[in-house]
């Protein structure tokens, strides 16, 4: 009977010990909570490649709009070396730290993972040993790191990467990340593109510390609607309306997850789900809210996929947000909703409840009979009767002005009964119909968007107007949709000014500062951000980001502050500040300590103890490349370094350095 007794007290203990860490996982695991993808900017093939940088302002934002974590997804393999050891580029490395930090010191959980590694989906073995090299370091950088960072072991295992070899390739990455992480939470996926196809085959290794990770994008024609790298595309038009049907098509997905999780008795994180912007957008809420509804109900944590560019809530470009997109994530009012620039310059572009203020001529004279109707929250134009020229039958919305020097972008959807040519044209609206651009756009059974870009470069037209030409249409009816144009302006004048606005700038106080600010000319210039720089006197002062002005207290003198815009029009303001008051040192009697930075071929003695920043902008003054160091020296590879350099700013703990006309 003791016996006994003792092999249930066992039982019980080791039952009680499995029970108490599967508890911590799963409170890891809600810590995840509604997250996002900082998608992007990390697996791109190169840093800024696909359009988005790495900026501490989107963490920060994302933090903000009600998130409780941000997953990170990594292109690791395209910044190691091909050959043993597989070293990981340290410039690389300190930049995914940083933003990691940052987000961990905004209150952020961090999942990060090993992303777009496609030569090993093609030839597994002959990558496995460079695969476990990469976590190895990974896994050794970061393993002093508090437990909201998470890792993820290797995103979507597709192609040859077979469900069999991840079982085995899983279970060595684990091993390798337990070496120095041997409690961190770790993320683990499934074969077959990371879905719930690859579920029944997933074995998961005897781990206390594991979160099961799937990817949701169903129904696929929905989600991933007219996506170009599909084959075969999908047609767009396709909304998801809370049916029934749809309803039920998810819930049978969400319980085949459920029954994995309580039947091996590990949590579930949705890392990635999300819907292409081909899709509108109510169609897009109203999927993103049932699924957070189910995720909150069975426990499981969640990644939209993803902060900015195609899926995305936030629009960079515009910056402006898809609000009903995100109150269903987070709950989150927002302001800048994208919607407001549908009243900008157009008006009624989704045409929901009517054609108004968009009107239609038909000109009887010439033969030409049509009709319009809102059909389906479209436009559809039923052609009766041909005309001779194309303008005979019009769709037309006006009036607006062309600005000279401003940019604009028309965007459109739109699709025939059969295939057929229009015209699409912005002109002036009377007088002699002045044209200012002109596409002949070839229409499709399928519907598309349309969109083209020019800059106005003459005399300002106080009214000019969208015209879509239907007179030649051979198409019984012609459908249109989404219609926006869009107005970039330029900066034309910057001038500076001190924190009174007014009078000369000066500091009249040892080591001092003053906050300088800049007057954008003109008002509504659609990018009014400036780089601040420091082109003569750059012993006396140092100036911030933010143009923030410090004496260095090194004498007094003249210094000549420069700021320059960054939206591409390179155009800048300066001022000349006056410093007095200082105290009088004398070079020889200070040795300042010196840091040294390598940029390309080039390389560079910048005074300070640590380098903060470099930041290499490119011609259109865009970031090109941005690193945090906090080292004494720091090299930047060439391959880091863009052919058409505007400038590089470099920030030591005590000195801020701008340098031009630098060549690779």
């Amino acid at each position: 009977m003791r016996k006994v007794v003792f092999i249930l007290s066992v039982i019980f203990s080791i039952f009680c010990m499995e029970s108490f860490s599967q508890e911590r996982a799963f409170e890891m695991n809600s810590r995840l909570g509604m997250g996002i993808n900082l998608g992007n900017v990390f697996e791109a093939p190169e840093l800024g490649g696909w359009g988005v940088e790495p900026d501490g302002a989107y963490i920060e934002d994302i933090k903000a709009k009600g998130f409780a974590s941000i997953r990170i997804p990594v292109r690791w393999s395209a910044y190691a070396q091909d050959d043993f050891p597989y070293t990981i580029d340290k410039n690389f490395m300190d930049t995914v730290k940083w933003t990691v930090d940052l987000a961990l010191a905004n209150d952020l959980a961090v999942v990060m993972n090993i992303h777009h590694y496609e030569e090993i989906m093609v030839a597994p073995a002959a990558h496995k040993e460079r695969y476990l090299a990469l976590w190895e370091q990974i896994s050794g950088q970061f393993q002093n790191y508090p437990d909201n960072l998470y890792f993820e072991i290797l995103n979507e295992p597709n192609e040859n990467f077979t469900a069999t070899l991840w079982n085995e390739y899983l279970a060595d990455g684990l091993s390798k990340i337990r070496e120095k992480n041997p409690t961190r939470m770790v993320l683990v996926g499934t074969a077959e593109w990371g879905g719930i196809g690859g579920l029944s085959k997933l074995i998961l290794p005897d781990d206390p510390n594991l979160i099961l990770t799937i990817h949701y994008y169903e129904p696929f024609s929905f989600t991933h609607q007219g996506a170009d790298w599909v084959e075969p595309v999908s047609p767009t038009g396709v909304t998801w309306d809370s049916t029934a049907a749809q309803i039920k098509a998810i819930a049978t997905d969400m319980n085949k997850i459920k029954r994995y999780s309580q039947e091996h008795n590990v949590p579930v994180c949705i890392g990635e789900f999300g819907a292409i912007e081909n899709a509108d957008d109510a169609s897009r809420a109203r999927w993103i809210g049932h699924l957070r509804h189910i995720f909150e109900e069975y426990g499981f944590s969640g990644f939209y996929w993803e902060y900015c560019s195609g899926f995305g809530i936030y629009d960079p470009v515009l910056n402006c947000y898809r609000t009903d997109m995100l109150h269903a994530l987070t709950g989150f009012e927002e302001e800048c909703d994208c919607r407001i620039y549908d009243t900008v310059i157009v008006k009624n572009s989704t045409f929901d409840k009517s054609i108004q203020p968009w009107f239609f001529n038909q000109f009887a004279e010439h033969g030409a009979t049509a009709k319009i109707e809102v059909v389906n929250g479209e436009a559809r134009i039923e052609i009766i009767d041909k005309g001779t020229e194309s303008w005979h039958i019009q769709f037309l919305y006006s009036s607006f002005p062309l600005i000279r020097g401003n940019t604009y972008t028309l965007t459109f959807d739109a699709y025939a009964s059969s295939s057929t040519t229009i015209g699409t044209i912005i002109n002036r609206d009377g007088g002699n119909y002045e044209t200012a651009y002109y596409l002949s756009t070839n229409l499709t059974t399928e519907k598309k968007t349309y969109s083209f870009t020019f800059t106005y470069n003459k005399e300002t037209m106080d009214k000019a107007r969208i015209d879509f030409d239907c007179g030649l249409a051979n198409a019984k009816y012609l459908y249109f949709d989404n219609v926006y144009l869009y107005e970039k302006v330029p900066v034309s004048a910057i001038q500076l000014a001190g924190s009174n606005l007014s009078g000369t700038i000066q500091i009249n106080e040892n080591k001092a500062s003053e906050q300088l600010s800049v007057i954008i000319t003109p008002e509504n210039a659609s990018n009014k951000n400036v780089e601040w720089s420091i082109i003569s006197g750059g012993e006396l002062a140092t100036i911030d980001e933010d143009g923030l002005l410090t004496a260095a207290g090194n004498g007094d003198g003249t210094v000549t502050v420069r700021a320059t815009a960054l939206d591409g029009s390179l155009v800048y303001g300066q001022a000349d500040v006056l410093i007095s008051g200082q105290a009088k040192v004398s070079v020889e009697d200070v040795a300042l300590p010196k840091c040294t930075i390598k940029i390309g071929k080039n390389t560079f003695i910048v005074e300070g103890n640590l380098i903060e920043t470099i930041t290499i902008y490119d011609i259109a003054g865009q970031i090109s490349y941005r690193t945090v160091s906090y080292a004494n020296s720091v090299e930047v590879k060439n391959a880091y370094v863009p052919s058409d350099i505007s400038l590089v700013q470099i920030q030591t703990d005590i000195k801020n350095v701008v340098i031009k006309n630098l060549k690779r």
